[in-house]
C-alpha cells in the first residue's frame, strides 16, 4: 500500500486500504497486480489515466515511421527524365525515408540487364553524399531494383547547420530595397539629364529655324522690290515709244 506522497504504508486488508483512500478523498488503484502481494496506490485515477495518455502521445511523437518510396525507370529513360527522378530520390532521402529505384524491362530489353545496372549504379553514385546502399541491384522477374537508405549521420550534420534568422532576412530585404531605390534615383537623374540636353538641342534648332525664316523673308522682299522696279522701267519705255 502506497499513499499519495509515495510513502509505504505496509500490507493491509483491502477494506482498510479502501478506508484510507476515502480519508484522502482519492481512489485506490492497483498498479502492480502481478506482484506478490499486489501493490496498490492511493491516487487520482482520472489524472493517472490522463498522464498515461499524454506519455503515450509523446512516445508516438518521438517515433518516426520510415517509409519506402519508389521511383521507376526504363532502360531507355533519357538524361532529363533520369535527373528528374534523381531529384525525387534526393527529396525522399532528405526526408528520412528509404528510396527504392526500379528499372522495368519490356520484351527483349531483358537481354540487356547491363543497361539497368549502369543506371542504378549512376543513381547510387549521385546520392552517395546523403545515402547508403542497403540492397544492391537485384533482378526480380522483369524488374531490377536497388534500395537506398539515408545516411543519418550526414542528415544530422545538415540539420545542425545555422539557419538564416528572420531578422537577417528582414535586413537583407531592407538592404535590397534601399539598393533598388538608389538605382531608381540614379536612373531618374540620368533620364532628367538626357531630357534637359534634348530640350536645349531643340531650343537651338528652333533658333536656327527662326533665323533661317527671317533670312528667307528678307530675300523674298528684295526679290519683290527688284521685280517692281523692272516692271516700272518697262512701263516708262513703252510710254516713250508711244510718244
Amino acid at each position: 500500500m502506497i499513499d499519495p506522497n509515495g510513502e509505504q504504508l505496509g500490507i493491509m486488508p483491502v477494506g482498510k486500504a479502501i478506508d484510507q483512500a476515502v480519508e484522502f478523498g482519492l481512489d485506490l488503484v492497483e498498479v502492480a497486480p502481478l506482484a506478490k502481494p499486489p501493490v496498490c496506490r492511493i491516487m487520482n485515477f482520472g489524472k493517472f489515466k490522463y498522464m498515461q495518455s499524454k506519455r503515450g502521445q509523446q512516445a508516438r511523437r518521438r517515433q518516426r515511421q520510415i517509409l519506402v518510396k519508389e521511383v521507376k525507370l526504363r532502360p531507355k529513360t533519357d538524361r532529363h527524365d533520369f535527373e528528374f527522378k534523381l531529384r525525387h530520390v534526393r527529396r525522399f532521402l532528405l526526408a528520412g525515408n528509404k528510396a527504392k529505384v526500379t528499372v522495368m524491362f519490356r520484351g527483349r530489353e531483358l537481354a540487356h540487364t547491363e543497361i539497368a545496372q549502369a543506371k542504378l549504379a549512376s543513381m547510387a553514385d549521385q546520392v552517395a553524399d546523403i545515402a547508403l546502399v542497403e540492397m544492391g541491384a537485384k533482378l526480380e522477374g522483369r524488374n531490377m531494383s536497388l534500395i537506398l537508405t539515408p545516411n543519418h549521420e550526414v542528415l544530422k550534420k545538415l540539420s545542425q547547420r545555422p539557419k538564416v534568422t528572420a531578422e537577417g532576412e528582414e535586413a537583407d530585404v531592407e538592404a535590397a530595397a534601399e539598393l533598388e531605390e538608389d538605382m531608381d534615383l540614379a536612373v531618374d537623374a540620368d533620364y532628367d539629364a538626357e531630357l534637359g540636353e534634348g530640350e536645349e538641342g531643340e531650343g537651338e534648332e528652333d533658333d536656327e529655324d527662326d533665323e533661317g525664316e527671317d533670312d528667307d523673308e528678307g530675300e523674298d522682299d528684295d526679290e519683290g522690290a527688284d521685280l517692281e522696279s523692272d516692271e516700272l522701267a518697262g512701263d516708262l519705255e513703252e510710254q516713250d515709244e508711244e510718244v
